[in-house]
């Protein structure tokens, strides 16, 4: 006769390493998100790593290239979070997150929301990274008051941050910081309209 505890215990030790992987890969991805700097963002990335846009079709922006655009986001203090885990799987992971920053949330626009595939190897290394926004408002509506009244009165400072024939954004570490200064004192300015 077979012991009930002895198929407790193995059924128990079955269950335990059938999901070791999924919750692997969930714990990979909380302290991905989670990164508090450039640096340690960029631990998590395997070095053949690639990140595709809508879908993934010839080649990705690679680690490198990551890593510059990354100064632009950590100095802007990204809080990102992770929604809801969709699938999690041996080697993949597909969730749905949100991110905000000192920017976004100086102009008041409520984020950027996402869902993404992530491919992680056996070592613990994010190889590829799939992003599909699901929020379609632009921040450029909630940064157009912002644009005017800088205009208005402080149009040097606005250049080195921002190119008004293209309206784009100056995407480096010091013009995110400068942005910060800029939109800090266009709010002070405006305090009745845009206090919380």
């Amino acid at each position: 006769m077979i012991d009930p505890k002895l198929v407790l215990i193995t059924t128990f030790i079955a269950f335990r390493c059938a999901n070791r992987e999924p919750n692997r890969n969930e714990h990979i991805l909380t302290q991905f998100y989670n990164s508090s700097s450039r640096i340690e963002h960029l631990d998590h990335l395997s070095t053949d790593y690639e990140l595709h846009f809508g879908s993934v079709t010839g080649k990705g922006i690679n680690k490198s290239q990551l890593a510059n655009l990354l100064k632009w986001d950590y100095a802007l203090n990204p809080d990102r979070q992770i929604l809801e885990f969709i699938k999690l799987a041996r080697d993949t992971v597909i969730l749905r997150s949100k991110e905000e920053n000192d920017f976004s949330k100086l102009i008041k626009y409520p984020g950027w929301e996402s869902v993404n595939t992530y491919v992680i190897d056996e070592r613990g290394l994010i190889k590829l990274q799939l992003y599909q926004p699901r929020n379609e408002t632009s921040y450029k509506p909630y940064l157009k008051p912002a644009i005017e009244w800088l205009v208005a009165h402080d149009s040097l400072r606005l250049a080195e941050v921002y190119d008004l024939k293209d309206k784009a954004l100056i995407q480096d570490s010091v013009s995110a910081t400068k942005w910060i200064k800029l939109l800090r004192e266009w709010r002070a300015s405006n305090l009745p309209t845009y206090r919380k």
